[in-house]
């Protein structure tokens, strides 16, 4: 599954059996972006490969191989992957979350 400049697997949903949380994996390309979003709830982002920018709110914080971002809830995010090479994590959300992108507020395919 992809969007834009990240490329999205599955590892554990509702429809994969949980019924709190979901986790995937995401895939960034070089210099790609979540773009600038929304969540109502927090999200873990654990950097498996490469590095990650994360932006909240005007704050910067980097993340590398082993590394844990906090995305909290309510804020302007994005993450970026500013280098030239391919860069991972593993996210982990509650199930079912509200993303809004533009004002439009969606339950992304991938948590579900």
């Amino acid at each position: 599954m992809a969007a834009g400049a990240i490329n999205f697997r599955v590892l554990a949903t509702p429809s994969r059996g949980t019924s709190e949380l979901s986790a995937w994996r995401a895939e960034l390309s070089p210099g790609g972006s979540s773009g600038i979003h929304s969540l109502n709830h927090e999200q873990i982002v654990i950097v498996d490969e490469g590095e990650i920018t994360l932006l909240v709110s005007g704050e910067t914080d980097i993340g590398t191989h082993g590394d844990i971002l906090v995305i909290p809830a309510g804020h302007l995010v994005e993450l970026i992957n500013m280098t030239d090479a391919v860069a991972s994590a593993t996210i982990v959300s509650p199930a079912g979350f509200l993303a809004t992108v533009a004002g439009k507020s969606f339950a992304p395919p991938w948590s579900l």
